[in-house]
């Protein structure tokens, strides 16, 4: 049973939430069913007191007309009452297959239970999911203990040395999409924050590198022209001196030859 949406402490789709509590709905009866038929009587049967879809007060979940929970909408009331049943029929569950004398394991089972102080729903408390309200971050941790909890509770049964069939785990497994961490986002703006550091590291090194360029350039240009300039002075001042010379040189002359 796949899904595409990532359930995050920090968020999540409504279609995601959906789908991971259709499948706790379904798989839950199913497995009751398998149950049934693999311990040879009838204390698993749907319609022994541990199922879902038996319970009268669980609210019903699917995308036919009249169930209480939809893919269209959902009412926060309802998703913490099916979540409060999940819980209670599981710890129900646990005693009673360890009691049961057709499944050998006992111990394996009650361990997997859910502890009063363990993600508790309807119950008093700051941390308790509540039908009027419930923080996020909690109701993420209850879907991620429930994956961890019934996904182990089939490999047990998987193991048992009772039970005929050890097929539970890989035709009822429910793929882990809940991540209760904030790391990845973490990790994420960081190497985005480092990756900008570097580029502003670059940006500055292009625009020294730029500036000095500029002004290297700008200086041999102003060294060039100044030179040039120089030069042309002096070629001028050259020219001037000895075109004064020559003045002189021809008045001096003209003057030998008056005399003469």
């Amino acid at each position: 049973m796949g899904h595409t949406e990532k359930i995050l402490s920090n968020g999540f789709w409504e279609k995601g939430l959906y789908d991971l509590l259709y499948d706790f709905y379904t798989s839950w009866d199913l497995v009751l069913t398998k149950l049934d038929a693999d311990t040879g009587d009838t204390s698993w049967a749907t319609t022994s007191g541990y199922g879902l879809a038996e319970t009268s007060d669980c609210p019903t979940i699917g995308s036919t007309y009249g169930k209480d929970i939809v893919p269209r909408g959902m009412y926060l009331g309802r998703i913490v009452n099916l979540c409060y049943y999940l819980r209670t029929n599981f710890n129900s569950t646990m005693d009673a297959v360890a009691a049961d004398d057709g499944i050998d394991g006992t111990t394996i089972f009650t361990t997997l239970k859910y502890s009063t102080t363990e993600v508790p729903i309807k119950a008093s408390g700051r941390d308790s999911l509540q039908v009027h309200g419930v923080h996020q971050r909690d109701l993420v941790a209850f879907l991620d203990s429930y994956i961890s909890k019934f996904n182990t509770f089939l490999a047990a049964l998987d193991a048992d040395a009772t039970l005929t069939d050890e097929d539970y785990y890989s035709t009822y497994a429910i793929v882990d999409i809940v991540d209760t961490s904030s790391s990845s986002s973490s990790s994420s703006s960081s190497s985005l924050s480092s990756s900008s550091s570097s580029s502003s590291s670059s940006s500055s090194s292009l625009s020294s590198s730029s500036s000095s360029s500029s002004s290297s350039s700008l200086s041999s240009s102003s060294s060039s022209s100044s030179s040039s300039s120089l030069s042309s002075s002096s070629s001028s001042s050259s020219s001037s001196s000895s075109s004064s010379q020559s003045s002189s040189s021809y008045s001096s002359s003209s003057s030998s030859e008056s005399i003469g």
